[in-house]
């Protein structure tokens, strides 16, 4: 569940200055502010470490709209909760908005595949990925689905569980500094800048004509699903390693 019993000010200072009960045991909270209540302009996003109940930001002049996510499911993978939206929050600061960080990468391609997509980073080091997408053709809250994905250096991102038949637009992010950990106690962390693509879809996997070819391409399902699970390859013998490319291109094909 998303957090719950959001409470928003602002201090003598004019910082915005939140609390909130977490439901649950998320891995970790994120606090996100914009400019209107679909969180399309001047959109800042910290993470915060999951045992924090509270934060101040300083986050510069403006009518703030804010919510709070929680982050559930492993260390590696999972999708971000989020509360309702409230707000605004008027701040009469004298201080610039606080600046966006440059998204630290970039990507080398986006592949369809059984089931998704694998969005190719060129980034082969450890680091979370924050996954924002929607079948819709703007980026406004109410229409999108938040992801947390952890890649430890393979230099690729799936996204899975994504309907062939629909045409997918995503916002990527990053966290700020240390890429590849979540925040300790009392530190709050800005992600990066949104990293846009559009007009993606997942492959459209290959019917099958008869019980023998529907005997294998269940089991090519189960090869393929694997590999995205464990997030790497490693493969015991070059015959394994053909197999696997044999269900790559029965399963899927390009677009």
């Amino acid at each position: 569940m998303s957090a719950q019993n959001i409470v928003g000010s602002k201090t003598m200072t004019e910082k915005i200055n939140l609390s909130w009960e977490t439901i649950g045991t998320p891995l970790a909270i994120s606090v996100q502010v914009a400019l209107d209540s679909e969180f399309t302009q001047e959109t800042r996003t910290f993470v915060i470490d999951k045992s924090a109940k509270s934060c101040i930001l300083d986050v510069g002049p403006g009518k703030w709209f804010y919510r709070i996510g929680s982050w559930f499911g492993t260390n590696d993978d999972g999708v971000i909760e989020w509360s309702g939206i409230y707000g605004p929050i008027y701040i009469e600061s004298q201080k610039s908005r606080v600046p966006l960080l440059k998204f630290p990468t970039f990507l080398t391609s986006i592949k369809p595949e059984y089931n998704g997509l694998a969005f190719n980073t060129g980034l082969y080091e450890p680091y979370y990925m924050i996954i924002h997408y929607t079948e819709k053709d703007h980026f406004k809250s109410s229409g999108l689905t938040s992801l947390y994905k952890r890649d430890w250096g393979n230099g690729t991102i799936h996204v899975t569980n994504l309907n062939p038949a629909a045409t997918y637009s995503f916002q990527l992010q990053m966290i700020g500094g240390d890429i590849a950990t979540i925040p300790k106690t009392n530190t709050i962390r800005l992600l990066t800048e949104a990293y846009i693509v559009k007009n993606k879809r997942a492959a459209v996997p290959v019917k099958p004509g008869s019980t023998t070819q529907n005997t294998i391409f269940s089991a090519d399902k189960a090869i393929l699903q694997e590999v995205i699970e464990k997030n790497k390859i490693n493969f015991s013998s070059h015959a394994d390693y053909l197999q696997y490319k044999a269900a790559k291109a029965r399963t899927s094909m390009q677009q």
